[in-house]
């Protein structure tokens, strides 16, 4: 199986970053389970698939701790396919 990782970018200091590695389903249902583009509905109904099979559904921001020390925000800007020697 394809191993896939949620990307994320510190608005500090403009480190990217990974969390969340699955198989593609799972990361694509979690990107979808936070997306404003789905109604509230559907975007409920997809956050509680997340939570049941995945564990707990995906941040759009988290924190990042900067190599300068600082404390910064890291907002979530997608997924890519992580390669074999990661």
């Amino acid at each position: 199986m394809e191993e896939w990782s949620l990307v994320y970018r510190c608005k500090k200091c403009g480190k990217e970053f990974r969390d969340l590695h699955g198989g593609k389903d799972i990361v694509e249902h979690a990107i979808m389970s936070i997306s404003s583009a789905y109604p509230d509905n559907v975007r409920n109904l997809l956050r509680r698939w997340s939570e049941t099979f995945i564990g707990f559904t995906p941040k759009i921001w988290t924190v990042h701790w900067c190599d300068d020390g600082g404390i910064g925000i890291a907002e979530l800007i997608g997924a890519e396919k992580r390669s074999k020697n990661v």
